[in-house]
């Protein structure tokens, strides 16, 4: 052990003298200087310590917060430096031999120093990384997100689905200034076959720490739109492994299993798979391939409608021939057919013609018949109503003839007039009035001086 005097170096005398005191009271920077010194003092090595990255700030420095979890909390947590005089060099190489940067995820295997800052409080120093380790630890990531997903049925989900026939509804999920987003649909629009397609834009980030959110979330828009579309297609473009590790990514390879609509991936380079582009219905190695695909499967379909079409129209034309032979046949067959049973029909049509005439001959002798003794029924009839009719008009007559006022006048009645008036009433005279009375054989006027009405013959004439 370090003599006192040299691990505390920097301590004055008084604060040497009072070291061991309990009652003395010391400053919050005596006692960081006193734990920086004993720090030193007791960790005067470097260490290779394991941890994960939380989170990643550079300033030109990098400054690095790191943590170790277990399954449910997390055990611990420290802050980390890198200093710019080797940050770049660290950096490179890292890169280089794991195809990512440094990033919030990753496990590392570092060397570091401990440090302590009476204002910044403890730190590690790091001096180097091993990239092999974080080289095991991603492989070992990717096999468990790939173990999971098979585990949960997600692996093949999206490739059992059935690309449509002539998909031409394309949704895209890609950053909308992408080269490969433009490539993709520059050569869509200019087909050689003047095929159509409908491409809607679904903008996403497909780069760094914010791209699996950010995919995540585009999948899902494009999921509530899914009755617009025929297919979905997530495309890139080329880029170092390091610019695509984020598409090894379980919440992004869950998403697309679970979309209900065949998803296609070009986000890489051929010597590129991603496990986005493991799960996903087909994996191309860009966008421009993508937009081959399509423009093939629209080909392939074409030229099997028109090879089904050629098929169609020789059947057509073989079918036509042979109808046309057989109803020569059947022509044939008919013309005699029908020669035979019109000359049977004309034979039989003869035969009712005579049968019908003299039928009809025997009808018309008895409908003269019964036509005579019709006649000779209402000759009588009309002879008996004519004479009831004469009798009836004769009594008529005789009635009239009675009835005639001359008559009733000659056999001694006569009728009385007021004023040129029939008199029925004597309630219709007064004295004084001067009266007419027609005879059979003139008239005669009388001046009424009283009168006298009859008494009824029920009437008692002393009551």
């Amino acid at each position: 052990m370090m003599h006192r005097s040299s691990r505390f170096k920097s301590l004055s005398a008084e604060d040497l003298a009072g070291l061991h005191s309990t009652t003395r009271p010391w400053t919050l920077f005596q006692f960081n200087q006193l734990v920086k010194e004993t720090l030193a003092d007791g960790f005067p090595e470097t260490y290779w310590v394991m941890a994960e990255i939380s989170k990643v700030t550079d300033r030109g420095h990098c400054y690095l917060e790191l943590v170790e979890k277990d399954e449910t909390s997390t055990r611990a947590q420290a802050r980390a430096t890198i200093w710019s005089s080797k940050y770049r060099r660290i950096s490179q190489q890292f890169a280089a031999s794991t195809g990512q940067p440094l990033r919030q995820g990753l496990k590392i295997l570092f060397q570091a120093s401990l440090q302590f800052h009476e204002l910044y409080g403890l730190s590690l120093d790091i001096q180097e990384i091993d990239p092999n380790y974080t080289i095991g630890e991603l492989a070992r990531q990717r096999q468990e997100i790939l173990e999971r997903l098979e585990k949960e049925g997600l692996l093949f989900l999206n490739s059992q689905l059935a690309i449509p026939i002539v998909p031409q509804r394309i949704a895209v999920i890609s950053s909308p200034t992408a080269a490969g987003y433009q490539d993709f649909i520059h050569q869509l629009a200019n087909n050689p076959y003047q095929y159509h397609f409908a491409c809607t834009l679904f903008p996403a980030i497909v780069q760094g720490n914010e791209a699996p959110a950010s995919v995540v979330q585009a999948i899902r828009a494009v999921q509530q739109q899914m009755q617009e579309f025929d297919l979905a297609v997530i495309i890139r473009g080329g880029g170092s492994q390091m610019d695509l590790s984020c598409f090894d990514n379980y919440d992004i390879a869950s998403t697309i299993a679970r979309l209900p609509l065949p998803v296609l991936t070009g986000i890489g380079h051929e010597r590129d798979e991603t496990i986005t582009d493991l799960v996903a219905h087909t994996r191309l190695k860009t966008p421009t391939a993508v937009a081959a695909f399509l423009i093939d499967t629209l080909r392939v379909y074409e030229e099997s409608i028109t090879g089904i079409f050629g098929e169609l129209m020789t059947m057509a034309a073989d079918q036509l021939n042979a109808a046309r032979e057989n109803l020569e046949r059947h022509s044939l067959t008919l013309y005699h057919l029908v020669g035979q049973t019109l000359n049977q029909h004309r034979e039989k049509l003869s035969r009712h013609e005579h049968a019908l005439i003299r039928y009809a001959e025997r009808q018309a002798d008895a409908q003269a018949k019964h036509l005579q003794q019709l006649s000779d029924k209402l000759k009588y009839a009309t002879q008996c109503r004519l004479q009831a009719e004469r009798s009836r008009l004769e009594k008529h007559a005789l009635q009239t003839r009675l009835l005639d006022p001359a008559q009733l006048l000659k056999r001694g009645l006569s009728r009385t007039y007021l004023n040129g008036k029939l008199l029925t009433s004597l309630d219709q005279l007064k004295e004084g009035d001067v009266i007419e009375t027609q005879l059979a054989d003139g008239r005669v006027q009388s001046l009424v001086i009283t009168f006298q009405k009859a008494t009824p013959p029920d009437t008692d004439p002393t009551s």
